[in-house]
């Protein structure tokens, strides 16, 4: 094609007028850009491409490909909008024969017999699919790959109890039997956490720090966690500590032991170590037991009283 500035051949005036006939009752809107551009070609003939495509609103290489296109391959090129039909009717027939038959699902596979048939031919997958609504045949672009099943995953069970703490769990015959139940569960099904603690009827909250006491311990350090009587009543220890506190109290002042000699004699008498708090609540027990009415500290609450003002008298001072 010639890619100069202004191409040498020109139409004449008895083909412009043919190219009109061919073109009249098209609508389309590249068949009105070729019919202004042969009225211009008509009206002024020794205009140039780049002219003639400016007074006609498209670029020069449309007009340059138009005249080279009409020079070489005859008046017939300007009815024609475009790639040609390059698949004869037997190479049709063929195709839709091979899709009627199964071979053919896709337009890449369709793009792929039909470059096999005619080596170096390439259809654009758009114009295939041209082919395939005129034929009255529907193919999709890709064939897409059956999606094979995922394995199903097990829910992921961060407690697993091992065959003697199974046995344990089992085995235990207290008041604490549905949280006992709800522990074992846990270990041994594969049930969230959630559904287990609902369906035993134990919050969840608690049933998850149950795990965490029973993970890290036994089945009696658990249960013992849930006794809400004394330590010192559960371990046999308490009528040895009443005995002890009647020995240290004193009728006349109403004083007892302090709280530090108190956990001095446990941690020395029954090796049991217990924080200074605790100790004192254990000492408020005893003396309400014994009808001694605990000491309490009276509490200073001062008071104070709004200010009636001071007066102040302001001094101005200048400087010298």
């Amino acid at each position: 094609m010639d890619t100069t500035e202004n191409s040498s051949w020109r139409p004449a005036h008895a083909e412009i007028e043919q190219g009109k006939s061919l073109l009249a009752g098209n609508r389309s809107k590249w068949a009105k850009l070729r019919l202004a551009l042969l009225a211009a070609l008509a009206n002024s003939p020794s205009r140039s491409d780049r002219e003639l495509a400016k007074a006609v609103g498209t670029r020069t290489n449309v007009v340059q490909g138009l005249l080279e296109r009409w020079r070489t391959q005859g008046l017939t090129t300007i009815a024609q909008y475009g790639c040609p039909r390059a698949l004869k009717e037997a190479d049709l027939k063929e195709l839709v024969a091979e899709v009627s038959a199964g071979r053919l699902h896709s337009l890449e596979e369709t793009a792929a017999w039909v470059e096999k048939r005619k080596p170096g031919f390439l259809l654009s997958l758009s114009c295939l699919r041209g082919y395939s609504k005129k034929m009255g045949i529907e193919l999709p672009a890709k064939v897409k790959p059956k999606a094979t099943a995922k394995p199903k995953l097990l829910p992921i069970r961060p407690y697993c109890w091992s065959a003697d703490q199974t046995a344990e769990l089992q085995g235990y015959n207290g008041r604490y039997q549905q949280r006992v139940r709800a522990v074992l569960r846990v270990g041994t099904e594969s049930l969230s956490i959630n559904k287990i603690a609902e369906q035993c009827k134990v919050p969840a909250t608690t049933l998850r720090l149950d795990l965490k006491r029973f993970s890290h311990g036994d089945l009696q350090q658990m249960v013992a966690c849930w006794e809400k009587e004394n330590v010192l009543v559960r371990r046999g220890i308490w009528p040895s500590f009443v005995k002890w506190c009647n020995e240290h109290y004193d009728k006349a002042s109403g004083r007892g032991a302090s709280g530090e000699d108190a956990r001095a004699y446990l941690r020395k008498e029954h090796q049991l170590e217990m924080p200074l708090r605790t100790m004192y609540t254990h000492l408020t027990q005893w003396m309400l037991e014994l009808g001694i009415q605990p000491r309490t500290r009276a509490r200073v609450v001062e008071k104070f009283f709004p200010s009636e003002g001071i007066k102040v008298r302001s001094l101005n001072l200048f400087r010298l």
